[in-house]
């Protein structure tokens, strides 16, 4: 590898890792919950990729649940639903609370943290 490619690999990650740095959470507040729930502004690969197969298969309610299951985080940065919680986000959960959820999500349209620890 060359100098000019290590350093242009070198940026790229730099830049992920701080994407997914859990300083950098966004919050979204579900009234309807009466809860905040986090999200990173970005995902690995990987995972994208397990939404998209979803999608290409036309499974788009098994790709908003995946969506939520791998995006909506606690405030500490850990996962919020697991992937036992599948079922239940299917069967007893509001799917237009869901839809919107994801909808801001993918819109990247969440407050940052960082910003409402500023305004504190």
């Amino acid at each position: 590898m060359t100098q000019e490619t290590v350093s242009a690999l070198d940026a790229a990650t730099r830049h992920f890792r701080e994407k997914l740095d859990t300083t950098s959470l966004k919050k979204i507040e579900v009234k309807e919950w009466g809860i905040d729930v986090y999200y990173q502004t970005a995902i690995s690969w990987k995972q994208q990729a397990e939404i998209m197969d979803k999608l290409a298969e036309k499974k788009t309610s098994e790709a908003l649940i995946e969506t939520v299951v791998l995006r909506c985080l606690n405030k500490d940065g850990s996962r919020m639903f697991t992937t036992a919680d599948r079922t239940t986000l299917i069967n007893e959960v509001d799917p237009m609370v869901l839809v919107e959820l994801v909808t801001q999500i993918n819109n990247d349209s969440g407050e940052s943290v960082r910003d409402i620890k500023k305004k504190s």
